[in-house]
């Protein structure tokens, strides 16, 4: 669960520095807008929706929920045709409010060590709809100041040029920090060595599922000889090589003995699509860091050439 790891980051409380997004501005009206202090109002958590795993071609593809995603900051506005008339400068607080993000993902995955890591990451958002509150300080004939608000609604992010301008920075945080996420999580998901060593829970569902294997072991393998004779039948293109052979004979014959060497160059090997599996399969753990898997199997017309 993305949820889970961003908690556990935490440690304990421990204050966490918030998200920024640097600095921005952008032209409307002829109207100078400056934005500045953005930071997310919270750490964004991605909870998965859907994951689909293709292993043929590996890659993954999943689904994940941040929810809303809120960003506030500071604004300073300043028009140059008012101010040749009247010093016009405006200065307050604005909250853009993203409903219903959602991220769609896509990598390709790769073997690193004895865990799986992705490449090629493929990123898409979107979302419902982008509130937009702004709010300033408005002189009281009385004196003082109070804040005034407005509100601005629209369907995509990129409608109004307040949200358009801080898009593209927004996105790339959050690509990045689910990258981060995705990283780690594959890694606590599918390194052997990650679960013995530093997750006890995992390892508890680790030994669970080693039981159930044990039970479908005979389906599995079965299933595997299966498409490992159809690659082998219809589609190799491999040579299968056979290192060079060295043996060394003694033959006798009445009280003469002889000896005798064997040797070949780099070879082939032949009908490996006649393998088949002739015991079940059984499953040991000798100790908790140990888990075996047994299963004999036989070539039944072995050719080397």
């Amino acid at each position: 669960s993305f949820t889970n790891v961003a908690l556990q980051q935490t440690k304990n409380g421990e204050q966490i520095k918030p998200d920024t997004l640097g600095d921005t501005s952008y032209f409307a009206k002829n109207t100078q807008v400056n934005l500045f202090r953005l930071e997310l109002v919270k750490v964004p958590t991605f909870h998965m929706q859907a994951l689909s795993l293709d292993l043929k071609s590996m890659s993954l593809t999943l689904r994940c929920s941040l929810g809303e995603v809120n960003v506030k900051g500071l604004y300073s506005a300043f028009n140059e045709n008012l101010y040749n008339l009247i010093p016009v400068m405006a200065e307050g607080h604005v909250v853009i409010s993203l409903s219903n993000m959602i991220a769609d993902v896509r990598v390709g995955l790769v073997l690193e060590d004895d865990a799986f890591s992705f490449i090629n990451p493929g990123i898409e958002f979107t979302h419902d709809e982008v509130l937009v509150k702004l709010s300033w300080p408005s002189p009281q004939r009385s004196g003082g100041y109070e804040f005034a608000t407005t509100e601005q609604l629209a369907k995509h992010i990129d409608d109004l040029p307040l949200t358009a301008a801080v898009s593209l920075p927004l996105y790339a945080l959050l690509r990045e920090k689910l990258q981060l996420h995705l990283a780690l999580v594959l890694r606590q998901a599918t390194s052997v060595s990650e679960v013995m060593c530093c997750n006890p829970s995992l390892m508890e569902a680790y030994s669970g599922m080693i039981d159930g294997l044990a039970q479908n072991g005979n389906k599995v393998v079965d299933m595997i000889l299966i498409n490992i004779r159809r690659t082998l039948l219809q589609s190799c293109r491999e040579v299968l090589q056979l290192p060079p052979l060295h043996a060394t004979f003694m033959h006798k014959i009445g009280s003469l003995s002889f000896i005798g060497k064997f040797e070949t160059d780099t070879g082939w090997v032949k009908n490996l699509a006649t393998i088949n599996r002739i015991s079940d399969v059984s499953v040991t753990r000798p100790d908790p860091m140990k888990t075996s898997f047994y299963v004999t199997l036989r070539i039944k017309d072995l050719q080397v050439s």
